[in-house]
């Protein structure tokens, strides 16, 4: 082999030695290993504030609480010169994409979609679940405490009635909750006797009215249901199955 052939095959040999070695600090990276982390669970119940903008008016003050059992509920205030009253609902969310993306279902507004931001702070998506590509503030931040969400709200769904205690499984958020002995609780009864005409069968209502703690006396656990009013009872399924148009 001549001189240059030699230099040739040293500088090869060189080479592939350094791309077999590579970095030694560096621990090889499998297929499919994924860019970042996906971020820590968030501690529940968690509640989130903000301004969000608002096409007829300054923007909307929104407060929205993330509960551990699937559920949240959601305040809504708009501000400025066509500010109105407060708004508030409630339905159920579910985690995404490894917990980086949050849709809610529900509100009364159909489904709605927060992506994930560090620790504290929640974005709001479009409806596809991308970002929004306006430069406007649609960020909710990490409030300090709590904030339960017992404004008044609509609730429709099964009304269960027993011996002891009459009940309300709301569509919206899957749960079922006690209604107290107050306010418009003689009004729905009176609403599904009418509705039922003297034969037992399932009745649906659509009621006004707050969630509030479960009072000492009252045995069991969760939160129970005042009815401020009752808009409408039928005889049928709730959740749409058998609900009167109009």
């Amino acid at each position: 082999m001549t001189i240059p052939h030699v230099r040739r095959a040293i500088g090869l040999s060189v080479v592939a030695g350094l791309a077999a070695c590579g970095d030694s600090s560096r621990p090889p990276r499998s297929a499919g290993t994924p860019q970042a982390s996906a971020p820590a669970p968030l501690t529940l119940p968690a509640t989130f504030t903000g301004d969000l903008p608002c096409g007829g008016c300054e923007a909307t003050a929104t407060t929205l609480t993330l509960f551990d059992d699937g559920t949240f509920r959601l305040r809504s205030v708009p501000r400025g010169a066509n500010a109105g009253a407060a708004s508030a609902a409630l339905g159920t969310w579910r985690a995404l994409d490894g917990g980086r993306r949050y849709v809610l279902d529900g509100a009364g507004q159909g489904a709605r979609q927060f992506g994930r931001i560090g620790a504290d702070s929640l974005r709001l998506l479009d409806n596809t679940g991308a970002e929004m590509v306006a430069p406007l503030p649609y960020r909710l931040g990490r409030a300090a405490s709590v904030d339960t969400i017992r404004d008044r709200m609509r609730f429709e769904g099964a009304v269960l009635e027993s011996a002891d205690a009459v009940r309300l499984i709301d569509c919206a958020s899957g749960r079922g909750y006690p209604v107290l002995r107050e306010g418009a609780f003689d009004a729905l009864g009176r609403g599904v006797r009418q509705a039922q005409a003297g034969r037992a069968q399932p009745t649906s209502a659509l009621v006004l009215g707050r969630l509030r703690a479960r009072p000492p006396e009252l045995p069991g656990k969760g939160e129970v249901l005042a009815v401020d009013s009752v808009e409408r009872v039928w005889v049928g399924g709730a959740c749409g199955a058998g609900r009167p148009r109009g």
